[in-house]
């Protein structure tokens, strides 16, 4: 039996022109330029598979994201005072510098209306076995709190490591902030880091 290719037609012609009209608001609203790219390509390229993801994942998702960074900025909204009020308590330690180093610390003080603060260094870390020892370090070698970010996180030995380390330090009296993306870490179980308070 033959199947007539002039349906397939239709339906590849349907999806390359959906994918074209994703185009516009993936260049618009996606969030940053590696994102943009990304998308275009797929949706360019695969469209059949690119489109469903995009009408799910896409821009609508994180649109969240994009007011609530308006509302931290605009100095009429009750996030804009608290901006302002945070900006006015670190102003006195701010970096004051007049050359190259001072002036980017300046442009990027601008930027997220925060001041780049004296007192704070930072060490470029390579690759995992150079940065994983240094982070467990620094969690050990904590005195008050511990701020800790991540993209991904995965249910590994790295992550159980991280995991109980933090709770360590928890037990401790070390208070500990974390921030890990979800979709980037969807793998993770969900009580792999429980809220303060709740770990036995």
């Amino acid at each position: 039996m033959i199947i007539p290719e002039e349906p397939y037609l239709g339906f590849a012609a349907f999806c390359h022109i959906a994918g074209a009209f994703c185009l516009i608001p993936a260049l618009l609203h996606t969030r940053t330029p590696q994102g943009t790219i990304a998308w275009l390509i797929s949706l360019l390229a695969f469209p059949y598979i690119a489109v469903p993801f995009y009408l799910i994942l896409g821009r609508r998702r994180f649109s969240g994201y994009v007011e609530t960074r308006r509302r931290q900025t605009d100095p009429e909204s009750a996030w804009g005072e608290l901006t302002d009020k945070i900006t006015n308590c670190m102003v006195p330690y701010a970096v004051q510098s007049s050359d190259t180093a001072g002036k980017i610390m300046h442009t990027l003080s601008n930027i997220v209306r925060l001041p780049v603060c004296r007192g704070n260094s930072c060490r470029l870390l390579i690759d995992a076995a150079n940065a994983f020892p240094r982070i467990y370090d620094a969690i050990k070698n904590a005195e008050h709190y511990i701020l800790i970010e991540f993209f991904i996180i995965k249910n590994d030995s790295v992550g159980q490591n991280l995991k109980d380390l933090l709770i360590e330090r928890a037990r401790a009296g070390i208070r500990i902030y974390m921030l890990y993306d979800e979709i980037g870490s969807h793998k993770l179980p969900p009580v792999t880091f429980p809220p303060c308070g709740k770990q036995e």
